[in-house]
């Protein structure tokens, strides 16, 4: 079956992983890492994998994803004896999640307006080439209307000068989209 972004982030191996450290309630006014939570019994060294690795495989136990694809919610819930324990983790998973698809949705944007920058520069280069082609074609070919084959030329050159002017401005066009949806993303 097919699983949304938010419950492939839920469940993996290193989002789980990194919660570990993250205090949790386990009473009205006690707190403790969820590693020593799920182990108890285990002096609070988390640096043994193997005790890790049993730590996720306790905490995705816990977790149970419901995902309704059609109205796009995705319904998180986690099982636990202790109520206060159940709820801090639920909390922990949205909390942590949201950081996480946030984080990866900024670098997407800032990748692609990365991408649109730089070939900005590229076309400038190469709308500057044909430019240069054009007027050199221009001095050195005074009476081109006398001439089919200039008149040729002159009709590719100028196909090419326009070509270059298009996808500079298509490229300045999604730079501007981009910047704004980078600000409107930022302030949510």
């Amino acid at each position: 079956s097919q699983m949304s972004v938010v419950g492939e982030v839920v469940e993996s191996h290193s989002f789980l992983e990194s919660l570990l450290n993250e205090n949790i309630k386990i009473n009205d006014s006690n707190t403790s890492t969820l590693y020593e939570w799920i182990n108890p019994d285990l002096s609070s060294d988390i640096n043994d994998y193997k005790n890790v690795v049993n730590s996720i495989l306790v905490l995705r136990g816990m977790i149970s994803i419901v995902e309704n694809y059609q109205s796009s919610i995705v319904k998180i819930e986690v099982t636990a004896q202790n109520m206060y324990v159940a709820k801090s983790i639920n909390e922990l998973l949205i909390k942590n999640a949201n950081k996480l698809l946030i984080k990866k949705e900024n670098e997407r944007a800032y990748n692609k307006l990365l991408f649109i920058n730089e070939r900005i520069e590229e076309v400038k280069k190469d709308l500057n080439n044909v430019e240069n082609a054009l007027k050199d074609f221009r001095y050195n070919n005074i009476k081109v209307g006398s001439s089919p084959d200039l008149q040729m030329q002159l009709e590719n050159l100028l196909r090419d000068v326009q070509f270059q002017t298009n996808i500079m401005s298509t490229l300045l066009e999604q730079r501007e989209v981009a910047k704004i949806q980078n600000i409107e993303k930022s302030e949510i």
